[in-house]
């Protein structure tokens, strides 16, 4: 009967150490992807973003639905201001493709932790409760601290109760389970229950409202975001804390099984997919015969120039003006091929064949700007908001390429009344 319950013993605290290396690990996923989401988003809502990180989060959206053939064409066209969101056309794909996100970078983390996680069962314990309790917290707050400054223009996702006092909270609350996981005797379950449910209801109302993956995000689709977050971190935390069997003296470091290693290296193989897509290989642009540019811009809400502008590669340049131009009507000209070789080495330096619009960002009531290449039987368009652009990165480069091109043609003198726009 001994020997028994030593085996049951055994197989127990396998399992309850193999609950807390899962557990561990997509409490880590869904605290940093919640952190990172939640940076994105205050930056993407400003009206001139700090920075390019919010392409890069939208274009891992768009691939992913590129990948399940959902595609949806760029949201801003040369032809109207109107404009619809080519990545909240489906909340749910969006919320899917965070779950799919969180769920591979879990698979990873988990089998690093069986590769290079401690030896110890009990600083495996400390790492999994601690995290359960404060990662999701900490990535918080992190998160506005970094981005503080972008509050005043930020109203959507605020701080509550202002960070200071958030952050006295989280510093409070590590040092009182710092105090109580050094007692040597364990509180009460009926406590600790009461604890863990006190600190999750708080950072409940914290977190949920703030759970903006995407401008727009509905709440109904952050509850499932808010789910994912409450049941691996409440779970971890209640089988540390509340659960009699955590008291078991967990084994060593757990064998790396078949069933660890093909989900890490299927999530890893997804997460690459998803997050950098390979760029589509371009066709030469050496200037070959038959290389058509077409530079297009659209309407605003405003006296805003409307026209376009044709350069084949033999230096011919067409010109069309439509709305709020000098001349409207055809005009032509001719540039060298010198010029045209720089236009093509502009296009070059801002990786035109690998750029996606679809994860541009946009106003509603601003001017656009396209440009479209025709080469070797190959035709990219890339169109983006003229004016309502982030302060550097991508699409940024993308739309001084465009200034700079129509410099080399020498539009002005079609577009412009005495230097100034034309009314």
């Amino acid at each position: 009967m001994k020997a028994d319950a030593l085996v049951f013993s055994k197989n127990r605290a396998k399992q309850l150490r193999s609950l807390h290396e899962l557990l561990l690990s997509l409490n880590i996923a869904t605290a940093l992807g919640y952190g990172t989401s939640l940076y994105i988003a205050r930056s993407m809502a400003v009206e001139f973003p700090e920075n390019d990180f919010g392409y890069y989060y939208l274009r891992g959206f768009v691939r992913f639905g590129d990948l399940l053939h959902q595609a949806r064409v760029s949201p801003v066209s040369t032809d109207a201001v109107g404009r619809q969101d080519a990545v909240l056309w489906n909340h749910g794909l969006v919320v899917l493709a965070f779950l799919v996100t969180v769920g591979c970078a879990a698979a990873i983390i988990h089998l690093l932790l069986k590769i290079i996680g401690p030896r110890s069962g009990l600083v495996l314990r400390h790492t999994a409760g601690f995290v359960a309790l404060f990662g999701a917290p900490v990535c918080c707050v992190g998160a506005w601290q970094l981005t503080s400054k972008w509050e005043n223009q930020f109203s959507m996702v605020q701080a509550p109760f202002g960070r200071s006092l958030l952050i006295a909270v989280l510093a409070t609350e590590l040092v009182v389970t710092f105090i109580l996981m050094s007692r040597k005797h364990p509180l009460a379950a009926s406590w600790s229950s009461t604890l863990l449910f006190t600190h999750f209801a708080f950072w409940s109302v914290i977190l949920f409202p703030n759970f903006v993956f995407y401008i727009g995000m509905s709440q109904s689709r952050a509850l499932i975001h808010f789910v994912a977050w409450v049941i691996p971190s409440v779970g971890a935390a209640s089988l540390l804390y509340v659960w009699p069997g955590s008291a078991i003296a967990l084994p060593g470091r757990s064998r790396i099984g078949i069933w660890s290693v093909i989900p890490a290296f299927v999530g890893l193989a997804a997460l690459l997919a998803t997050w950098l897509p390979a760029g589509s290989q371009p066709p030469l642009l050496n200037g070959d015969a038959g290389t058509i540019i077409e530079l297009s811009r659209g309407p605003c809400f405003g006296a805003c120039p409307v026209y376009n502008v044709t350069v084949h590669s033999d230096g011919n340049v067409e010109f069309d003006g439509r709305e709020n131009v000098r001349v409207k009507g055809t005009q032509t000209s001719q540039i060298t091929s010198a010029q045209f070789s720089e236009i093509l080495n502009i296009l070059r330096r801002v990786s035109f064949w690998d750029l996606e619009d679809r994860a541009f960002s946009w106003c509603f009531d601003t001017p656009s700007v396209a440009i479209t290449v025709k080469a070797n039987g190959r035709e990219k368009r890339v169109t983006s908001d003229s004016d309502c652009i982030p302060k550097r990165g991508r699409q940024t480069d993308f739309v001084r390429a465009t200034d700079q091109i129509e410099t080399i043609i020498g539009t002005d003198r079609w577009v412009l009344c005495d230097g100034r726009r034309c009314r």
